[in-house]
């Protein structure tokens, strides 16, 4: 039986977008106007690929392993999808070469402008929120002393009703000063949000349904030839490996 997955017969994606447009007068071809960002040329090339590959898809999973030569013809064909699957990627790459290398440059221009206007908003941020927790601890500070003088009016007025035996009258609430509005401008607003957040402390007193395992540092030291730690299973498991 031989061993054939017809990639021979899958049409390579193209690299290039060239068009020409022939002329029947004397005058020199005019190349046409090309939308690099037009996607359908690219659909269309690699359309001419999909019934192969679907066919591919499709003798893959009706096909059994029952001897040394049906193991090597799989083998075989993993390796051809394999190598397609690459060669589709390098060339799908290679079309999107220059518009990433021009995405690229331009974020890296646009960053360097953002980056200052940035640092401008987090610094005018931070200067913001000291004023706001200055204001405030005035607010504090003054309806405390208008809670204190209040307090010390009402007992004067309890003492004296005591005294003549006679139903104390109650100062009303001070009016207290009002918690920080908004600050407006003809840009918008901003005002100060309260947000719950933590910091850590001591890791050790964390409870373990907030700590996270470190895979990294595990398969780090699995690679450096660790073969026990406490809590966790260190085994072997068999991974088919192709190369080609």
């Amino acid at each position: 039986m031989p061993i054939d997955f017809n990639v021979d017969r899958v049409t390579p994606i193209k690299t290039d977008h060239g068009m020409k447009v022939q002329s029947n007068t004397v005058h020199a071809a005019v190349p046409a106007p090309i939308n690099p960002f037009d996607i359908e040329p690219v659909r269309t090339e690699l359309s001419a690929n999909e019934e192969a590959v679907k066919k591919m898809v499709a003798k893959s999973r009706a096909f059994k392993i029952t001897n040394d030569e049906s193991n090597s013809m799989a083998v075989q064909m993993g390796l051809q999808a394999k190598k397609l699957a690459k060669r589709i990627k390098e060339a799908g790459a290679e079309k999107t070469k220059e518009h990433r290398l021009f995405t690229g440059a331009v974020r890296n221009l646009v960053k360097v402008y953002t980056d200052m206007l940035e640092d401008i908003e987090t610094g005018l941020k931070g200067k913001f929120r000291d004023y706001s927790r200055i204001k405030e601890m005035k607010r504090r500070e003054a309806e405390r002393i208008a809670q204190v003088a209040a307090e010390k009016v009402q007992r004067q007025i309890n003492r004296e009703a005591k005294v003549k035996n006679i139903e104390p009258v109650h100062v009303p609430t001070p009016a207290l000063p009002q918690k920080q509005a908004p600050t407006r401008t003809e840009e918008g607003s901003a005002s100060i949000k309260k947000v719950w957040t933590w910091k850590l402390i001591n890791i050790t007193e964390v409870p373990d349904e907030y700590k996270i395992l470190d895979a990294v540092a595990v398969n780090k030291a699995i690679r450096g030839a660790v073969r026990n730690i406490t809590g966790i299973e260190i085994f072997q498991e068999d991974k088919p490996v192709f190369r080609g």
